[in-house]
């Protein structure tokens, strides 16, 4: 980033001095080297600069992700929750109760479409997760 400010500087030096030039000369044969060696060249270290501020900037923000990631990943190895806290809601029934229809996979609460007019035997949450049951996609926690 030290670098990518140097040449900003440098560059910005040089145009004003190859403008200083310009401007100062009215022969057109005496404009161009001031063009050719102030303008360009300094045009050229201002697109680097730009070049490896980007870069650097990229590079900062690839670290942090890396740094999250490990930190995520040793987060997830440390802490398995169990099935009841993983699925430990605030269930809308009226009795607190999830409803399971026999052979699904899924619990329910009171009023899901999908366990509307089916036998669905009543269970609290802790017992639903022991059975190995997850939420429904449709009424479950988001």
């Amino acid at each position: 980033m030290l670098a990518a400010v140097i040449l900003l500087v440098l560059g910005i030096v040089l145009v004003i001095l190859g403008w200083y030039g310009t401007a100062y000369t009215n022969v057109f044969t005496e404009q161009i080297p001031y063009l050719i060696s102030g303008g360009l060249l300094g045009a050229a270290l201002i697109i680097v600069a730009g070049f490896l501020a980007s870069s650097a900037s990229l590079e900062r923000e690839n670290r942090e992700l890396r740094r999250d990631l490990v930190r995520a990943i040793a987060a997830i190895g440390n802490a398995r929750p169990s099935m009841a806290q993983a699925f430990d809601y605030e269930s809308p029934s009226d009795d607190g109760n999830v409803y399971a229809v026999s052979g699904g996979h899924s619990f329910h609460t009171a009023g899901c479409p999908i366990v509307e007019g089916k036998q669905a035997r009543s269970m609290t949450v802790g017992e639903a997760a022991k059975a190995g049951l997850v939420p429904c996609k449709l009424c479950g926690p988001e």
